[in-house]
């Protein structure tokens, strides 16, 4: 998703059609990744059927609000208090990050 959005961002005015095909490309992928994961997550995380529901709190901050990668995944960190998630899930989060961070401090090294 970042990637996607920096090489997007840096791809420029001047841009061949390669390019241009190649960043719609690997949106289309990280849309249909993105829908498979919320057809998965929804018998988890019910609330967050609700929130999608809400037009304005189904995208990202950004002007583009139709790009895959503004998309918000709403996982049990970003939830908050006022909805309920399973504390198993956010354990898994915390594993993931923790891992992920772990990794990026690797790569420093």
């Amino acid at each position: 998703r970042r990637r996607l959005c920096a090489d997007a961002t840096t791809l420029g005015v001047h841009a061949t059609e390669t390019q241009k095909a190649n960043i719609c490309t690997r949106s289309n992928a990280l849309l249909r990744k993105i829908e498979s994961w919320t057809t998965i997550q929804t018998p988890y995380m019910p609330a967050v059927a609700l929130l999608r529901s809400a037009p304005e709190l189904t995208r990202g901050a950004s002007n583009d609000a139709d790009k895959p990668e503004n998309l918000l995944l709403w996982l049990p960190s970003s939830l908050g208090t006022e909805y309920s998630c399973d504390r198993k899930l956010q354990e898994l989060e915390w594993e993931l990050r923790f891992a992920q961070a772990h990794d990026a401090l690797n790569e420093v090294r």
